[in-house]
């Protein structure tokens, strides 16, 4: 017991934390309104003011009352970890910057913009380019949302970012003025 509040008034004490209501106070000395110990010293404070102790024996007594005490519920813990919210609204970001990464390294301003090109019909390059990013953006957000499906069921593991991004489609450009294998 390294921390002890005793407060007769209310019937309460917390021993560790473990919080105890409607306890019998009958034993408690006459006149304390509350009683802190902490280690191997402690406060027993009274109208008159406060006084130190260094011995519990005076309330040996009012602690063994505690067992026909109910104690108070504890809240559970919280969760370790992000929530699956969490979990999907970061792994969706990673994508997102993933797909906007590859469509700058190819001169566009992100995956939006290069798209429009898909349908471009003056320069074959932003025409293949469009497609090709277009369609692998299709099938990385298919893959992506299965696997967060996957996870929020039950059925797998979350991914980090990283072993995410990792295992989605590649982007290839097939471009039609590329000399045949």
């Amino acid at each position: 017991m390294n921390k002890i509040v005793i407060i007769p008034p209310d019937a309460f004490i917390a021993i560790d934390g473990v919080q105890h209501f409607g306890v019998d106070m009958s034993a408690a000395p006459e006149g304390v309104r509350a009683m802190r110990w902490a280690g191997n010293r402690g406060v027993v404070e009274t109208s008159a003011g406060e006084a130190h102790i260094d011995t519990l024996k005076d309330w040996i007594p009012v602690l063994q009352a505690i067992n026909a005490a109910p104690a108070a519920e504890q809240a559970a813990p919280e969760p370790a970890g992000p929530t699956p919210e969490q979990i999907r609204a970061d792994r969706v970001a990673a994508v997102e910057a993933h797909l906007n990464a590859a469509a700058r390294a190819l001169g566009y301003d992100d995956i939006r913009t290069a798209v429009t090109y898909a349908e471009e019909p003056i320069v074959l390059k932003f025409q293949e380019e469009g497609r090709a990013l277009r369609a692998w953006r299709s099938l990385v957000w298919a893959h992506c949302y299965m696997v967060l499906d996957d996870v929020e069921g039950g059925r797998r593991e979350a991914p980090s970012a990283e072993q995410l991004i990792s295992q989605l489609p590649e982007l290839t450009i097939a471009r039609a003025d590329a000399p045949a294998n």
